[in-house]
């Protein structure tokens, strides 16, 4: 009976054993080339700068408006009865001041200064960054190569899985 169980037990190991020997393990292969590959990208940017705008006033004088109304106001008072005389009153007093203004000022010149206004645009600025690396590396003598998102150093872990043919 211990015989037996001992055959059942090397076949059993027997047929097991490709199976067992089959398996994956980490190691690690050195790297003889990264190289980046850069991907193209733009990103908008603010520009602004300060000029000087000219500005075109005419000087003012209010003194003509003044006279005129007060001038305006008498002669209006002088029509008139009643309520008639505040409201010829009240008109005098602002067509004189109208009148009195544009005479004052028509020949006054025109005074040109300058003021500053910021002037913005957007641009965009080209640039690039890395979008991953291509890693060759040599495992017992032989080359691979993959893409990896990080730029790897002298080695790299590589996952190794043997299984019988």
């Amino acid at each position: 009976m211990k015989a037996q169980k001992t055959i059942i037990a090397s076949l059993i190991f027997a047929c097991a054993l490709p199976y067992a020997m089959a398996g994956e393990f980490d190691d690690t292969a050195r790297v003889v080339r990264a190289v980046p590959h850069m991907q193209p990208m733009s990103h908008p940017r603010q520009e602004c700068r300060t000029v000087m705008v000219p500005t075109a006033q005419q000087a003012h004088n209010p003194a003509g408006a003044i006279v005129g109304g007060v001038a305006g106001g008498v002669v209006g008072h002088q029509f008139g009865k009643g309520s008639g005389k505040a409201v010829a009153t009240v008109a005098g007093v602002v067509g004189g001041a109208l009148v009195g203004d544009q005479l004052a000022n028509q020949n006054n010149p025109t005074v040109v200064t300058e003021r500053p206004v910021q002037e913005c645009r957007t641009v965009e600025v080209m640039g690039s960054r890395p979008a991953g690396y291509e890693v060759t590396y040599v495992y017992r003598g032989r080359s691979f190569t993959t893409i990896m998102p990080y730029a790897p150093g002298p080695t790299i872990p590589v996952r190794v899985n043997i299984q019988p043919l």
